[in-house]
Formats: C-alpha cells, sequence, structure tokens
C-alpha cells in the first residue's frame, strides 16, 4: 500500500468527527479535582506551545513582479540556476552583486507555492506552501515539521464552524490525519530530489480528495473567476509570518518552572467546593464588599445588581485568583470593566501605594477596539472642573487628556491607531517620551495647577496640591465607610441622624457642594439603595481625586528630572521597565494589546547567551475580554505575568476558530506524555485544548471560584444578567434558546422607535425560495432578492424615523449604522452584497435612493457584526425549501443568538416557509416572531439571475410566483452599462461598445445580418433575443433589438465563460 493509499484509508476508517481557603457555607457542594493533577504544568506549557506552531498556517499572496515562476517540468534538482538565483535575491533585497566579498552571503528565506490559485486580476494564493532557503549556488534546501511545513493555509481548510472561502482545499481533519503520520519514512522511500515539494503535493492531494488536474477542473468550472495553477512552482522571498511567536517564547520559559500563582490557578482549575452567586448579595459578604469598592467612573446610572456582584467578586479576590463573567451581549461589560478599573486605581491611590498597572487584552481586532475604547475617553462632553483630565493633550493649548489608557498595537496597525488613540511601542518612543518632554511638563504644570486652584487655592506647587488632594481623598472615603457601616449597624432609629450628619460632612467638600443628590443619603432606606447612590456620587469623587493624585506624581517626576534618560529607553532590562512599570501607569494605568503583543511587553532582557527572561507577576490586574472567542493555547501563558485576572466572555455567542480537530488535537498531546484518559477527563471539560470545546472562557470559569445558575443548571464563574439593548420580545428568544432564563430585561417595549410601526420580531415567508451548494458554502438568490428590495423599499423609511425625527443630535444614527444583513454563510452574505448594488443601480433612475446604498448596509457572517448593533437587523437563513433541515444553524446556536442579539428594535427573517418552527432555532422563533406571508409594499419584478464568483453547477432557485407584469426587454447598450456597473466586464473591455459586442453575438450565432441592419437568428429568438418596433423624433418606424431577462441571464453567462 502507498503513503497517499494509507492515508486515505485512515481517513476513511475515522470515527466522526496558590490554595484559597474553602469556603463550607455552600448550597451544593461539588466534587473538586485531584490536588495533584495527574498532567504536569510542563506538560500542558509544552502541548500548547506545539499547538502553536501547528496553528500558524498563514495564507501566503503572490503579487506580480514580487516573486518568480518556475514551470516544475523544468525543475529537476534542488540547484537552481545562476540567473534565477540572482533575480530572487534581487527580489529579497539582497542582490549578490552587493554581498560582502570576504564572506558567503547568508542564505535567503523563501516560500514556495506547489498549487496556485489566481484571481482574475492575477493575484496568487497558495494552497499548499513549503518554506525553504536560497544559498547564494542556488542550492534549495528545505527542514520539514509535522502539520507546520509544509502547510494548507487554515482558510482554505473547512470547518464546522469557520468562514468558507469560495475556494476552499479541503476538511480540516484531512489535515490532521495526514500530518500525525510519520513523514520522514515516507520521505526516505522517495528518489526525486525535490522530494520536499512531491510531499507537499501528496497532502494537497490527500486533503483535497483529488489529483491536481482534478482539482484544477473542479475549481475553475464552479468559480468562473478563479484559475488554478498546478504546472508552476511559485516562488516568493519571503520569511513566514509567525504571529505567535512572542507566545511560543513565553511557553518555553514556563516549560521548565512554574512562575505564577494564577497561571497554576487556570490550569490546575478551582479545587475546592464553590460560592453560589448569591453568597455575595449576603448581608456581611455585601457590607465587607460594598466598604473595599471606592471609585467608579460614571456618575450617570449606578451599577445593576450582577455588575455589582461581579465587582464585589473581582475586589475580593486575592493574588493568583481569577474572576470569571459571562457576559451575554447588551448585559453591560463596558460598565463592569470601568467600574473594576476606576476601583483599581482608586483604592492605589488611598493607600499611597504605586498605580497599578492594568492590562487589557482579546485577541480579535473588534474585542480591542472596544477594550481601548471603554478606556481611550473617560471624559464626559459636558466634564465639569473635576471630572476630567488636569493634563492637557499634548499640541493642544486648552484641551484636556481624554483617556487613561494607551493602546499598544501591532506594527501593522500602529499607523491608523495613533490617529485615535494614545499609542506605544516597546522602545517607549511615544506616549511615554511624549508626555515626559520637559517643555511638556512645563506647560502641562502650570494647565494642572489652575485647574487644581479651583479646589485648593492654597497649594502653590503640584507637591503641595497632591498632599492635599490625597489627604482630601482619605477623608472623602473615610466618610463613604462611615454611611455604609451606619446604614448596616446602626439602630434604625439612628440611622437617619447617622446619614444626615455624614452628608452634611461631605457638602463641606467643594466637589460635593453643588450636587443635590448627597442631599438625597439621609433619604435613603436599605444598604442596597445608599450603596447604589454612592456610585454615583461619592465613588465618582473618589475616583477622580485618585486621578488627579497620579497625575501630580506624574507632573513631579518631570520636576526632578526622574524619568528614563531617552539613551535608555529602548532596553528592556530589568532596572529600566522596573522604572517604567512605576512611572508610566501614573499617566496611563491601561495598556491595551492583543494576547500576541502582550508578551514583548514584558519579556526582559538578560546579558550574555541566556535566554530572555518575563517580568513575571507584574501585572496586577488582567482583563481578557471576549473571551469566548480566545483560543486557549493562545491566552493562557499571559497570565504567568499578572497577579490577578478578570475574564469577560460569553460561551453562547461566538467560539474560536480551531486549526485542529479533536483526532490530531489529542494526537499532539500524547506527545508529551499526555495520556488520552487525562486529555478527555482532565484537559477537555475544562477547555485546556486547542479543538472543540475548548476557549480561554471556559478555561477561567473553571478557574472561578464562584457558580451560579438554576438548582441543577449551574455554571461556573458569574453572570451578568440585566440586558438593556434589545426589545425585550428579540432577547426573550435569545434567552430561552440558550441562557436558560436568567436574562433579565431591562429594556421597555416603548422605548423603540418603532412601537406601534413595525413588529420587533418578523417570520417574512418567502415563497419559492430554494438554495444551492457553493463549495462548502451555501446560497439562496430568493431571499437575496427578497432583503435587497426590502431594504430599497424601506430606508428612507427607517432612515427618517431614526434622524429627521430625532430632535438629540446625540441619539441621531447614521445611515450606515441602521440596518444590517446577516446570514450563516459567506456565499451567501457576498451575493446579497451584489444583488444589493445591483437592484439599487437598476432604481437609481428614480432618484429616491441614498447614493450608493449599498456601501451604508453592513452584510456579512455573524463573525462580521460581533460587538456591534443595529436598530435593524434581517437575517437570511439560505436553507431554501428544497432543504428540510437547517442543520448548519440547529448544531450551531451561537450563530443565530450573535445574529438576533445584535438588533434594538427590529429583528427580521427572511426565510422558506418550511424553515417555520422546524428544528431548534425556528421552533423556538415561532413563539417570539410574527409570522408574515408577503411582502409588504414590495415591487415583485422577475429575478435578475446572477452569476456569482463561487457558484456552482446546480439548478437555478425557484422564483416566486410573479403578479406584475415581466421586466421589459432592454437594448444592448443598456446591458453594457449594467456589466460595468455591476463589474462584470473585464479589463481589456472596460471600453466594449454596443457595436464591439453586436459583432461578438453576430460571432456567436445570436445575430445575423450586418452593423445597423441586425436581426435575431431562430437561436436568438429561442432565448429571448426580441425586435421591438418603434418610431424616432422624426416620426421613421425603426426596429430595435433587446434582450429578455432569459437572454440577458445566456449572455451575461455565456461572457463570464469567455464564450462570447
Amino acid at each position: 500500500m502507498g503513503f497517499l493509499d494509507f492515508f486515505q484509508k485512515l481517513w476513511s476508517n475515522e470515527p466522526e468527527n496558590d490554595t484559597s481557603n474553602p469556603v463550607t457555607s455552600l448550597k451544593r457542594p461539588e466534587i473538586s479535582a485531584p490536588s495533584k493533577p495527574p498532567v504536569r504544568i510542563d506538560q500542558v506549557s509544552g502541548y500548547f506551545l506545539r499547538l502553536l506552531q501547528r496553528n500558524e498556517l498563514v495564507e501566503v499572496t503572490f503579487t506580480d513582479p514580487s516573486f518568480v515562476k518556475i514551470l516544475k517540468s523544468e525543475l529537476k534538482t534542488v540547484t537552481l540556476d545562476g540567473e534565477t538565483t540572482r533575480q530572487l535575491f534581487r527580489l529579497g533585497n539582497k542582490p549578490l552583486s552587493e554581498q560582502p566579498k570576504d564572506q558567503p552571503p547568508q542564505p535567503l528565506n523563501l516560500i514556495i507555492s506547489a498549487v496556485t490559485m489566481l484571481d482574475s486580476s492575477g493575484k496568487g494564493k497558495g494552497l499548499v506552501l513549503l518554506a525553504g532557503q536560497l544559498t547564494h549556488e542556488g542550492k534549495l534546501s528545505f527542514e520539514l515539521d509535522l502539520g507546520v511545513n509544509p502547510w494548507i493555509p487554515s482558510e482554505r481548510l473547512s470547518t464546522p464552524n469557520g468562514i468558507d472561502h469560495p475556494v476552499m482545499v479541503g476538511n480540516l481533519s484531512r489535515f490532521g490525519a495526514f500530518t500525525v503520520g510519520d513523514y520522514f519514512p515516507r520521505l526516505a522511500q522517495l528518489v526525486n530530489p525535490l522530494k520536499e515539494l512531491t510531499l507537499a503535493e501528496e497532502m494537497f492531494t490527500c486533503v483535497s480528495g483529488s489529483d491536481l488536474s482534478a482539482f484544477k477542473s473542479r475549481v475553475e468550472k464552479d468559480n468562473p473567476d478563479y484559475a488554478v495553477d498546478v504546472d508552476h512552482y511559485y516562488v516568493l522571498p519571503a520569511t513566514r509570518i509567525v504571529a505567535s511567536r512572542a507566545i511560543q517564547d513565553l511557553y518555553s520559559h514556563l516549560t521548565s518552572e512554574d512562575k505564577s500563582v494564577l497561571f497554576t490557578r487556570m490550569f490546575r482549575g478551582w479545587e475546592h467546593p464553590r460560592i453560589r452567586a448569591d453568597e455575595l448579595s449576603s448581608p456581611a459578604v455585601f457590607l465587607d464588599s460594598a466598604l473595599r469598592s471606592c471609585g467608579n467612573m460614571s456618575d450617570g446610572f449606578p451599577l445593576t445588581r450582577s455588575q455589582r456582584t461581579a465587582l464585589h467578586a473581582t475586589i475580593q479576590s486575592d493574588d493568583g485568583e481569577v474572576t470569571a463573567v459571562s457576559g451575554p451581549p447588551g448585559t453591560g461589560k463596558t460598565t463592569l470593566l470601568q467600574a473594576v478599573v476606576a476601583n483599581l486605581i482608586t483604592r492605589h491611590a488611598i493607600e499611597g501605594i504605586a498605580p497599578p498597572v492594568i492590562v487589557g487584552t482579546s485577541t480579535n481586532n473588534q474585542a480591542v477596539t472596544n477594550i481601548i475604547e471603554s478606556f481611550a475617553s473617560v471624559t464626559k462632553t459636558d466634564f465639569g472642573p473635576l471630572d476630567h483630565r488636569w493634563l492637557p493633550t499634548d499640541g493642544s493649548n486648552d484641551a484636556p487628556l481624554q483617556g487613561l489608557a494607551v493602546f499598544c498595537p501591532s506594527q501593522a496597525r500602529f499607523k491608523s491607531a495613533r490617529k485615535k488613540y494614545l499609542v506605544d511601542t516597546t522602545a517607549k518612543a511615544h506616549t511615554y517620551t511624549t508626555y515626559s518632554d520637559p517643555a511638556y511638563i512645563a506647560t502641562a504644570t502650570d494647565y494642572y495647577l489652575t485647574r487644581a486652584r479651583r479646589f485648593f487655592p492654597a497649594a502653590a506647587t503640584v507637591t503641595e496640591t497632591r498632599a492635599q488632594l490625597h489627604d482630601e481623598l482619605t477623608q472623602v472615603d473615610r466618610i463613604r465607610v462611615a454611611l455604609l457601616t451606619a446604614m448596616a449597624e446602626s439602630p434604625h432609629n439612628d440611622v437617619n441622624r447617622m446619614l444626615q450628619l455624614n452628608a452634611a460632612r461631605l457638602k463641606k467638600f467643594p466637589f460635593f457642594k453643588d450636587d443635590q443628590r448627597i442631599d438625597e443619603i439621609a433619604s435613603c432606606s436599605t444598604l442596597a439603595e445608599l450603596d447604589e447612590l454612592l456610585d454615583v456620587t461619592v465613588r465618582y469623587v473618589e475616583f477622580w481625586l485618585a486621578v488627579h493624585y497620579f497625575e501630580a506624581e506624574w507632573l513631579e517626576l518631570g520636576e526632578r528630572k526622574g524619568f528614563i534618560h531617552e539613551e535608555d529607553r529602548w532596553k528592556n532590562d530589568r532596572l529600566v521597565m522596573n522604572q517604567y512599570w512605576e512611572q508610566a501607569p501614573l499617566i496611563t494605568p491601561c495598556f491595551v494589546m492583543t494576547c500576541y503583543q502582550v508578551p514583548r511587553y514584558f519579556r526582559l532582557f538578560t546579558p550574555g547567551d541566556s535566554p530572555n527572561d518575563y517580568d513575571f507577576r507584574r501585572i496586577d490586574l488582567l482583563i481578557v475580554d471576549e473571551a469566548g472567542q480566545v483560543d486557549s493555547p493562545v491566552g493562557l501563558a499571559n497570565f504567568s505575568l499578572a497577579k490577578r485576572a478578570l475574564v469577560v466572555g460569553d460561551e453562547k455567542q461566538l467560539s474560536p476558530v480551531w486549526s485542529l480537530d479533536e483526532e490530531t488535537d489529542r494526537a499532539e498531546a500524547n506527545e508529551f506524555g499526555i495520556s488520552e484518559e487525562a486529555w478527555r477527563n482532565q484537559l477537555r471539560p475544562r477547555g485546556l485544548t486547542g479543538s472543540h470545546p475548548s476557549s480561554l472562557m471556559r478555561v477561567a470559569s473553571a478557574a472561578s471560584k464562584y457558580a451560579y445558575g438554576n438548582p441543577g443548571k449551574e455554571h461556573n464563574g458569574l453572570f451578568l444578567s440585566e440586558h438593556f439593548r434589545c426589545h425585550p420580545q428579540i432577547i426573550g428568544y435569545c434567552n430561552e434558546l440558550l441562557y436558560d432564563g436568567l436574562l433579565e430585561p431591562k429594556r421597555s417595549p416603548e422605548d423603540s422607535k418603532l412601537a406601534g410601526i413595525s413588529d420587533p420580531f418578523i417570520f417574512q415567508e418567502v415563497p419559492g425560495s430554494a438554495d444551492s451548494r457553493s463549495g462548502s458554502s451555501r446560497r439562496n438568490e430568493t431571499e437575496a432578492v427578497s432583503i435587497s428590495r426590502w431594504i430599497l423599499d424601506n430606508f428612507n423609511k427607517y432612515f427618517e424615523i431614526y434622524n429627521e425625527q430625532e430632535e438629540d443630535p446625540n441619539k441621531k444614527v447614521p445611515a450606515d449604522k441602521i440596518i444590517a444583513v446577516v446570514t450563516p454563510f459567506s456565499a451567501q452574505a457576498r451575493l446579497i452584497k451584489k444583488v444589493l448594488k445591483r437592484e439599487a443601480l437598476l432604481r437609481n433612475d428614480d432618484g429616491d435612493q441614498p447614493d450608493q446604498i449599498w456601501k451604508k448596509i453592513t452584510v456579512g457572517t455573524a463573525h462580521v457584526l460581533q460587538g456591534a448593533e443595529r436598530p435593524i437587523v434581517l437575517f437570511s437563513p439560505t436553507y431554501g425549501e428544497n432543504s428540510p433541515r437547517s442543520s448548519f444553524i440547529d448544531s450551531n446556536l451561537e450563530l443565530i443568538n450573535v445574529a438576533v442579539s445584535r438588533a434594538k428594535d427590529m429583528f427580521m427573517v427572511f426565510g422558506a416557509i418550511n424553515r417555520w418552527d422546524t428544528g431548534a432555532a425556528f421552533e423556538v422563533m415561532s413563539k417570539y416572531a410574527t409570522r408574515q406571508s408577503e411582502l409588504p409594499d414590495v415591487q415583485e419584478p422577475s429575478l435578475v439571475p446572477e452569476v456569482e464568483e463561487d457558484s456552482v453547477d446546480v439548478e437555478p432557485p425557484t422564483a416566486p410566483e410573479v403578479v406584475n407584469p415581466p421586466t421589459p426587454p432592454i437594448s444592448v447598450s443598456t446591458l453594457i452599462k449594467r456589466w460595468r456597473e455591476e463589474g462584470v466586464l473585464t479589463a481589456t473591455d472596460s471600453s466594449l461598445t454596443a457595436k464591439d459586442l453586436n459583432k461578438r453575438l453576430h460571432v456567436a450565432g445570436i445575430l445575423a445580418g450586418k452593423p445597423g441592419a441586425w436581426v435575431p437568428t431562430a437561436v436568438g429568438k429561442s432565448v429571448g433575443v426580441v425586435e421591438d418596433p418603434g418610431v424616432d423624433k422624426t416620426g421613421r418606424h425603426y426596429v430595435a433589438i433587446k434582450y429578455t431577462e432569459g437572454a440577458q441571464e445566456l449572455l451575461k453567462t455565456l461572457y463570464l465563460t469567455g464564450q462570447l
């Protein structure tokens, strides 16, 4: 049996796929994990390091003139000819003619594609790749690595929860099955000198399930816009990008010894009985937490009950503990994060210790952007004399510094990020350097003292101001403690008097002089009511006093020239970094970056040949947002750098896109001595793997000491329950579908701008709906047309509601933020975009549509809208009447949860009739949605067929019954105009004229005659080419050749397939 046959047989036989004090007063004990787990930390670190190496299945683009194309039949040995070698070194910016003569040139790193996909512009994407090196003598060499080199890009491997592209190679499981085998025995059997490249091609054949020629034929048939080159090697001078390199280096350090109590806790999980979340609300625990809670970033709204519970859990946590909070959509995760950060900053100021180092992180750009937005502007628009930064923005005469956070982006995002946020790098060359400049310090000192004198008129210097700030901060905090203690402990008849007394003490401070809410303190009747009032009054003031306290320390550093010397700022040795982390948080205590960036900022230089060390436990609080989307191996290592962590996410929303299937994942674990039993029973339930269903949120929840939920359905961690975003009928669906009824809708139905205008949840039947396969994806043109026409018919009405009828300018909704369209399938998303543009262009003559309306509608899969919201969301299930079940939706309920929970006022499903009340998702939907059988106010011209770039050979969808007259035929000039607007024409035909196209139609047998006297042939008439008599302005009769919709479809197909 050959090697390839063996793997194909293997594939066919595969099955389908620090110790804290224990709490004794629990309502529900839980069986704890063994005190000595069978898996060691160094084993998991090594295993996760290996998973990260395997996950780097990057896509590589080949664009002229950056690469060399070599005909496979002409490459017989591993040595390239001299001219090709010199050309590659030139392209790699290492021309051999400029190399030193006294030493041989360094080898050139290369990436070679053995199968390349080309789009219509000629840009290539490698479908199977091999990294290697080329010497100056032309010799190629390759270092093989199981599952790493060679590789197939992860974008081209289908997974149950991944996004499919028009061209996919095969299933991720096939790739895994191939790579768990032993390359090297097979390599030894090969006699081909280019055996590594041969092996890459065998991998491709195994994963795709077809040989190279068959794959090429299939792709080019199904996708006319793409070509596949299997006859050439595409050779690019480039070094393979390894995004997780910094995390891999950190894991290498963690394999030798345990560096952090928190990292150990995440690995081992919580090993004692868990505390039920409601115990945090018991009188004694609540009071203790309220006494510790000393700062808040908002004076508008107090925390909700569940937000307060999560805050109390975080501030009660000890070093080495993680607080895991499940935050469903619209439950105020941002408010919670702001409250936690405000408390930590304020507590450090009260105690007179160094400011906290707070790191906010996640893996996807949207989540990181959400974090930086949370802290980039903490100053209100209508700020007062206290609640704004007393430091100016650099380069501004009067504008205060806005944020408390510095963004540490990757190099690729740096240029765009610096336009919006404070930014910095490991070289400390931006925010730290700019705001420590002597000229800035001088200006900022005057700016600071001018604002401080409104409260501290006797303070002549920054140092005197800081002393008075700290004194008054501690006094205010003692009054806050006295208020809470009085409410909790004083006899009932003394409570009012004690509250009045302490409120009067507060009114003596200038910060509270004009705040009438302080007078309401005496009327509070419960501890919870008082605590809420303190959130928006006393704690808010304490937070700003703390901010100004640390600002003063920053200015004092400048006065005594205590900043890191400029010539040392690029360094990352322990001495310099100790200084940096003690100083930088004075002005920006929050540092926001992706998980991939975090190890770079806490790596320490060590002299000699010693490996780099790390500043373990430097981070006072590590915040991970959208942790349900963070792959465990990517996020876990960073916990070794922190003392405590707050992890927020939702496993009921989008999960990570895993790069390994379960079988391959388990095989990799086995290589590090982790048995299958340990993998299944110890690691997998706690999310400590690299395949479904792992996530960092699951790991953190397993490490949390809290539990929530209904009896018999308890979950680890804490839960934010109050929902404010969606209409109650909309979020009610999600609540029943996935959240066990734990969500508490807090938004009134009357708050919707569509109350009395539109139902909040609509199931719109689409008669004649039919779906078809598009590679590994699906598409449904009937739904796409129905949705597009609904948008065009209704957009102006809803734009008026959300803009012209809205008096408050801050509440107006921009045109591009009103409507979104979500679908489970990327092929359907692409089709909807095209159909919407086409339909809009056809209506352009009306003059009623906004300019380029298709650019104002967000269309995509649930991944596109994760973390966003819209007043109106339309949903295309895509499965038509020809599909009895919507299996992908029903097996991925998280996707529809994301889609539905994006909608604030209206969620509208455009679905086949048989979707209603069928399957897990739609059975629940039938309880909440209003069913509509007809599209209201929609013109129903016949479908204009569309050739999509990723369409396949399938029967066209059944068109709905048409009650209106068909669209009239069009002239060849109009046809060309439409093709140009839709992007159908190739670059060479950008100036195509009617005369040119008529000649081609003549050659194709559609027209007969001559220019000026064309007539349709019998074939032309049979496909819908008609003669349309008319009279011109002079009264002369003529006959025009026109094309019905059927003819238009045929001509477009002929053109796109190169036959016209």
